[in-house]
Order: structure tokens, then C-alpha cells, then sequence
């Protein structure tokens, strides 16, 4: 679920024999899903600056490539971010190991930074400005 609803909001975080997400940027990832920010490859802007390779994504998980539609979710007036917290890596999902599901489309940016902090540019929202020593600016 992506925004905060009326009453308690709860974040379930897990551990078990496969994963964790008991690990800061899970935990950040899954917080910033609770103020209303999606998935960054799935921006209504994303085809200009990343391609999906749909084939390469395993059946279940199509959805979490799906765009948002601008109607339903905003940039803030952010570009898009290739080091955010919010964007999953360029072999998420993939349907066997060594195929990549997405990739740039900017040679300066062909490796996802798995990001530990704050982007510069996840700080920098139109209207918003928080000041945060985990922001690197």
C-alpha cells in the first residue's frame, strides 16, 4: 500500500529463511512507501529514462513494473532518481539469474547505486525542503 490511512498505519517487516527486511534501506524503502512515494521505475515518466525488459521479469512480479498514472502519483518536481531508495535494482525479479529486468537509458547512470541514505534529489521536493543530516547534498 503506497500513502498513510485513516487510524494506525503498520509497516510489516520481516525475517525468515529466504530474506530480512530488517535492513535500513529496507526499512527507509518501506517508510517512504507510508508518505505516498511509489517505486521510482514505475513513475508515468520512467521510458525516458530507463527500459523494461518485460521478458526478463518472472510472471508474478509484472505488477511491480506497472506505471503510476500521473493522475494517481507526482515527481514533486524531482527528476528521475537512479540512486533512490525507491528504485529496485536492475535485476529485480528476474526471471533467471544474470538477466537484467531494466536498465538506463543515460551511460552515465548504467549501474543502480543501492542507495543507504537519502538522495540529493529525494531531498530536493518541490515545495519541500528537508534539511536531514541523512540527506547528501
Amino acid at each position: 500500500m503506497v500513502g498513510r490511512s485513516s487510524g494506525r498505519n503498520i509497516v510489516m517487516l520481516e525475517t525468515n529463511e529466504i530474506a530480512t527486511c530488517l535492513e535500513y534501506e529496507i526499512v527507509i524503502h518501506e517508510l517512504m512507501h507510508t508518505i505516498g512515494l511509489w517505486h521510482e521505475q514505475m513513475r508515468y515518466d520512467r521510458d525516458e529514462y530507463i527500459k523494461v525488459h518485460w521478458e526478463n521479469i518472472g510472471p508474478a512480479y509484472l505488477t511491480q513494473f506497472e506505471k503510476v498514472p500521473e493522475t494517481d502519483s507526482t515527481t514533486y518536481g524531482v527528476r528521475y532518481d537512479y540512486q533512490s531508495v525507491m528504485h529496485y535494482a536492475k535485476d529485480a525479479f528476474a526471471s533467471a539469474t544474470g538477466k537484467i529486468t531494466m536498465e538506463t537509458l543515460d551511460s552515465q547512470y548504467q549501474a543502480f547505486k543501492k542507495n543507504l541514505f537519502l538522495s540529493k534529489y529525494f531531498c530536493q521536493f518541490k515545495g519541500h525542503n528537508w534539511k536531514s543530516k541523512r540527506c547528501r547534498t
